[in-house]
């Protein structure tokens, strides 16, 4: 429980920063005392954009079809010539977004943290990145259909 209110104090203390609202602190966004979250929102936050898969598996006699929105959450001792090349990997990591979400099984697409899909995309961008500096992964807007 307490990591869910982590994420969802972070992501927005993120999405203030990257939004320029201007919030003060992590307790202007959840109404909570920041405690050890103060920290959290110091990592660096990369936006992957909006996704819409439609993934046709004829083996099962099934389309799935997701839509998203993805932010990376990279740790804190993330070089800053890291940073600097992630714009320009950003494409590559959307490609590998795109294949874990193609691996995964229907069943992962209907739990409720989605544990094991953001497991296999954290995977694949640290893989692609070459090191460990993918923290946390972001998905909002989740929309998962099965036709």
């Amino acid at each position: 429980m307490i990591r869910w209110v982590t994420n969802r104090v972070f992501f927005g203390v993120a999405c203030a920063v990257l939004l320029g609202t201007g919030a003060a602190s992590a307790e202007d966004v959840a109404g909570e005392t920041p405690g050890t979250l103060e920290t959290e929102a110091l990592r660096e936050v990369f936006d992957l954009g909006r996704f819409h898969i439609k993934d046709l598996r004829p083996a099962r006699n099934e389309t799935v079809e997701l839509n998203f929105v993805l932010h990376l959450a990279l740790k804190p001792e993330t070089p800053s010539a890291v940073l600097a090349d992630l714009e320009g990997w950003k494409h590559r990591l959307r490609d590998q977004v795109i294949t874990a979400a193609r691996v995964a099984e229907t069943k992962d697409f209907s739990s409720p943290s989605l544990h094991r899909l953001r497991r296999l995309m954290i995977l694949r961008a640290n893989r692609l990145i070459g090191g460990d500096l993918i923290d946390e992964l972001l998905l909002t807007e989740f929309v998962f259909t099965l036709k």
